[in-house]
């Protein structure tokens, strides 16, 4: 009977772990109007590219030093995706709030340093019909850019569905550990 409790209690830890996951990523989902979605949309500087289809009602995008992790004081305007000028040094963290009193923060979300990345950390894209062997042409993934191609080029490249592996497509999101009460950890 050991066995059987364990692994009844074990699928129970999967299951609580994917509702978890679900919530988090499913709460911020929306609609909304996308600001560079296809492949063949320019970059606007200073505005994150992929912007508007990331609910960021719950979410505390701060722009940070990449060493400290303390605010610069620079500002990410989460209704339109625009953010001040960020330099070598500057990074960002996303900061997923939830929890009984709606104030704990429930996750991290931390991307690449500037000029690799920008805030807030995720970005969708549409229709990009460079996608091969049926894979789709809408994606979420990391506000990434790709090497020659980086911000402060003359000509920013940001990761779409279609770019080459290894050029940091994958987000991640930390969960902390009151995220996650009630489920086994280890």
């Amino acid at each position: 009977m050991t066995g059987y409790k364990e692994k009844k209690e074990m699928k129970t830890n999967i299951v609580k772990m994917g509702v978890v996951t679900a919530i988090l990523l499913s709460s911020g989902a929306y609609a909304g109007k996308i600001i560079g979605a296809t492949p063949t949309t320019p970059v606007v500087p200073l505005t994150q590219f992929g912007f508007g289809g990331w609910n960021l009602g719950n979410v505390n995008v701060k722009i940070v030093d990449s060493e400290t992790g303390v605010a610069t004081g620079l500002l990410f305007n989460e209704l339109d995706g625009t953010y001040d000028p960020m330099t070598h040094g500057d990074s960002f963290e996303s900061d997923i709030i939830g929890g009984d009193d709606n104030n704990t923060v429930m996750g991290h979300l931390h991307g690449k340093d500037w000029p690799v990345g920008e805030p807030a950390g995720i970005k969708i894209i549409n229709g990009d019909t460079g996608v091969e062997s049926g894979k789709p042409e809408n994606c979420i993934m990391t506000t990434s850019y790709q090497e020659g191609g980086y911000l402060n080029a003359t000509t920013p490249n940001p990761v779409i569905c279609s770019s080459p592996f290894q050029t940091h497509k994958r987000f991640k999101i930390n969960m902390l550990p009151s995220s996650i009460e009630g489920v086994a950890l280890g």
